[in-house]
């Protein structure tokens, strides 16, 4: 009898999950107010695929879309950024060309998002695609009744600011991030901010690196800045985003030992395999993306709880 021939396995790819609490601040009694996912989400299903529907537009002749996923356990969508010019070329034996698309069709970065009690969002991370915090105004343009203040606010461990409180002074500040986030660098320390602009010019790369090291006693300063700048930063609800890499050392004041401390390694913040579609497409299973958003909230359900107030 012949043996059936194996099924190749099916493409994953390492992805990282982060949870979110959608706010719509607080009714009467002080109380957060609940966000009706499913309403919102079936409003959005009904709108046409039109600029006056479901397409909001953004900058560089960009736009922003929603899909809904229906039949699942909680409310799923993909939210989008279509670009619709400033394309690469084609190469095809050498010969360039230009990437020709009819007037009415544009290349689309997708974020699948979960929604769960509590105004708890799920987001798996795609580096090009538009980040969960876009969602609010998003939401507050094509929802009725949402309010335009509607803040997607991360999930975070509470103790990593107390980390970098214990250090005297930072002898190491390593950050990694995009390059587009030079500007907001700059905001927290000037200096910074045009090291980052500066490597960022020098390269076409879509990640900016900056690695600072102060050994000598008479830098005291610096590393006190330096501790300052790193506060600011990890205060911003956009950091956990756009950054890849942000590891600083110093010494702890209450052990007097030179010690490490990874500001982006959050317990609530999840790395799952997720199917790929597969072929030339870099496009992830919707439903495998899905499940691995529920997944990682069931393992990191009561943190979540714990961040987003829940119970308090």
């Amino acid at each position: 009898m012949a043996r059936r021939r194996q099924q190749p396995a099916p493409t994953t790819v390492e992805r990282r999950v982060f949870f979110y609490r959608v706010n719509l601040g607080q009714d009467n009694a002080g109380r957060p107010i609940r966000f009706d996912a499913a309403g919102a989400l079936q409003h959005i299903d009904g709108l046409p695929y039109t600029p006056a529907g479901r397409y909001v537009a953004g900058p560089d002749n960009t736009s922003l879309c929603a899909w809904i996923d229906n039949g699942r356990q909680q409310p799923c969508m993909r939210l989008g950024t279509i670009r619709r010019g400033g394309f690469p070329q084609v190469e095809r034996s050498g010969v360039l060309s230009d990437l020709t698309l009819t007037a009415d069709a544009g290349l689309a970065e997708v974020t699948h998002l979960a929604f769960f009690p509590q105004n708890i969002l799920g987001a798996v991370f795609n580096f090009y695609g538009p980040r969960p915090t876009r969602l609010g105004p998003y939401l507050a343009a094509r929802v009725p009744g949402i309010p335009p203040d509607i803040a997607i606010e991360p999930l975070l461990r509470q103790d990593v600011l107390a980390e970098l409180n214990r250090l005297g002074g930072l002898r190491l500040f390593d950050l990694k991030v995009r390059r587009s986030y030079a500007d907001t660098i700059a905001h927290a320390d000037a200096s910074l901010g045009a090291a980052f602009q500066a490597a960022a010019e020098a390269g076409e790369a879509d990640l900016v690196q900056v690695v600072l090291r102060t050994n000598r006693q008479r830098a005291s300063r610096l590393r006190q800045n330096l501790r300052t700048v790193a506060r600011n930063l990890l205060g911003r609800a956009d950091l956990r985003e756009e950054a890849e890499r942000f590891v600083v050392a110093g010494v702890d004041t209450h052990t007097e030992r030179v010690v490490e401390v990874d500001l982006l390694s959050d317990k609530l913040v999840s790395v799952k395999r997720i199917v790929s579609q597969g072929g030339r497409s870099k496009a992830l299973d919707a439903d495998s993306a899905y499940e691995a958003i529920a997944t990682a909230h069931q393992e990191l359900r009561d943190e979540l709880h714990r961040a987003a107030g829940v119970g308090r």
